[in-house]
This record gives C-alpha cells, sequence and structure tokens, in this order.
C-alpha cells in the first residue's frame, strides 16, 4: 500500500488531497522562484503550472475509467 493511501486512511480524503495540492503548489513556487524568479514571467509560469496539473489529471481519470493510459 503506498504512503498516500496508507494516509487516507488516517486523514479525510478533501483534506489530504489540499494538503498534497498546497505541497506541489508550494514546491513549483519555490522552484519558480530558484530558477526563472523573474516576476514578468510569473504569469506564463501559472499558466504552464495549470496547464499540466490538467493534462496529468485528465490523463489519470482516462486511466482509471478505462483502465490504460491515454495515448
Amino acid at each position: 500500500m503506498s504512503g498516500v493511501h496508507k494516509l487516507s486512511e488516517e486523514w479525510a480524503p478533501n483534506f489530504l488531497s489540499a494538503a498534497i495540492l498546497y505541497a506541489a503548489a508550494r514546491y513549483n513556487a519555490f522552484h519558480f522562484r530558484e530558477t526563472l524568479g523573474d516576476e514578468d514571467k510569473e504569469a506564463a509560469a501559472i499558466e504552464y503550472y495549470t496547464e499540466q496539473y490538467r493534462k496529468m489529471l485528465k490523463e489519470n481519470l482516462h486511466e482509471m475509467r478505462h483502465g490504460v493510459p491515454n495515448e
């Protein structure tokens, strides 16, 4: 059983989901500031990270629904 599945037995799923999303957002903000850091590139970075999340979520939903990766 993965670590997240173990945590979901102890934490409310909505809280756990929010915590994981917050952690990803916090890390990506840190990574952006450490690598690019330019305020004028911030909107593009937000768009990039948002689009990447959207793609990953769609891929996972498709795989869970159909049992195969979306190609």
